[in-house]
């Protein structure tokens, strides 16, 4: 990422009015879900969950290019999905999502009373668990906290856990997480990410993505 040209400049709302374009072809939800999945192959390897049809490859590649320099050129951590989420959610007729997802800002503030200037410590990961988590933004802010106060480093000594029934939300946490990591050079000491219910049974639920540093 690091050969993108300095005077391109993409955030959100460039992203969603692509997808809102699109929508003329398949809804934006599928554009969304389908875009996604691309992301999430493209960083695991994985086998996508939603195949998009033939015709919808090209655009995606492009959708995805900009998701990759929006994180490059966004603040680290900026919770990117939550925000094209909720744009198109307002656009009801078109979108049909119906999720709403907490603002930023607020799991900001959220971070700095909980884990400003945390000590890491040596014999342990320093963890935070979202047990409903949406678009990951509270595990986004948790990680731009650390990020802060220590570094890109920092972010090894920590593990993130997440867990959502949605399976489109666990992709997206996962997303998200693994994309700031790789643009951003921060990884984490291990990332998990389930699909479930935190409140049931341990052994219905399913791994998205499980990641650990590659030094411990």
């Amino acid at each position: 990422m690091s050969a993108l040209p300095k005077y391109v400049h993409v955030d959100h709302r460039i992203i969603t009015g692509v997808i809102d374009r699109l929508s003329n072809k398949n809804s934006a939800s599928e554009w969304l879900r389908w875009m996604i999945d691309d992301v999430l192959a493209d960083l695991t390897g994985q086998e996508k969950q939603y195949p998009p049809p033939r015709d919808a490859l090209f655009d995606l590649r492009e959708l995805g290019k900009l998701y990759g320099q929006a994180v490059f050129y966004c603040t680290p951590y900026t919770d990117l999905f939550g925000l094209i989420y909720m744009d198109l959610a307002s656009r009801s007729t078109k979108s049909g999502l119906g999720q709403f997802f907490t603002p930023q800002v607020v799991t900001d503030m959220m971070a700095k009373m909980v884990g400003h200037q945390a000590k890491l410590p040596k014999d342990r990961l320093l963890t935070c668990l979202e047990p409903c988590c949406g678009s990951g933004v509270m595990l986004l802010s948790f990680a731009r906290q650390i990020y802060a106060d220590h570094g890109p480093g920092g972010l090894s000594r920590c593990g993130l856990y997440a867990i959502d029934l949605d399976i489109t939300c666990c992709c997206m946490t996962a997303a998200q997480l693994l994309a700031n990591a790789y643009i951003h050079e921060a990884p984490y000491g291990e990332l998990l990410v389930l699909r479930g219910n935190a409140l049931a049974d341990s052994e219905d639920w399913i791994t998205v993505v499980h990641a650990t540093h590659p030094e411990l």
